[in-house]
């Protein structure tokens, strides 16, 4: 298995959750051009500034033991960083309403300036609460606006710590395509995102948070 591989100018920052006391997460990259150390407070910035982004009605799209517990922010430009967390407190949703299961996830892409699968990227928002499911079963207009305003506002937070939201694409040996032949080596790239978009109304399913409920 490989090891660590450094990310030229990139971050990643970690958003962390909670439902129902079981912890979740959140991955993002960012791009990050400032020289030397990462600020001991970034996290913090970050983390301050979603939170004073979100609005009380979005809140009310997510279900009160739904929460934003924190944030964590690593240094991908050389190896052996450690996580530099938030100090803040949480974020927690406040509908009374009947949650939906915590693998039920609205889908928020990440597009950049490039077309392809690598420069582009998803985040698996979850938390929400029954009303959001219409009767043929797609999601409500309150809940796709709800998954773009926290997408953006994870954004915006990252501005606020000096960074960008952006997508990693690792860099990758030639190596076999299908049906046939070789695929060129692909240099390292960190692509800035350009929007944040509920492209359907489709509820997706999260396997991994299937695993968590079976705990």
């Amino acid at each position: 298995m490989a090891g660590f591989v450094v990310s030229p100018n990139t971050i990643r920052v970690l958003w962390h959750l909670s439902t129902h006391g079981r912890p979740q997460l959140y991955v993002t990259h960012a791009e990050y051009v400032l020289a030397g150390p990462l600020n001991p407070n970034i996290a913090e910035t970050i983390f301050a500034s979603f939170k004073s982004s979100i609005v009380p009605g979005t809140l009310l799209n997510f279900h009160a033991n739904f929460k934003w517990t924190g944030v964590g922010v690593i240094d991908l430009r050389s190896a052996n960083n450690q996580e530099v967390p938030s100090t803040g407190t949480e974020l927690v949703g406040t509908s009374a309403e009947t949650p939906l299961p915590d693998q039920s996830s609205i889908v928020v892409t990440l597009r950049t300036a490039l077309a392809g699968r690598s420069f582009r990227g998803r985040v698996y928002t979850f938390g929400y609460v029954a009303s959001l499911v219409l009767p043929d079963g797609t999601i409500a207009d309150p809940g796709a606006a709800a998954a773009e305003a926290v997408v953006s506002a994870m954004r915006s937070a990252i501005t606020a710590g000096s960074g960008t939201l952006a997508i990693r694409s690792p860099a990758l040996p030639e190596r076999p395509s299908k049906p046939g032949g070789t695929l060129p080596a692909k240099d390292f790239a960190i692509t800035p995102v350009t929007s944040v978009v509920v492209r359907d109304r489709i509820w997706d399913t999260n396997r991994r948070r299937i695993d968590t409920l079976r705990r």
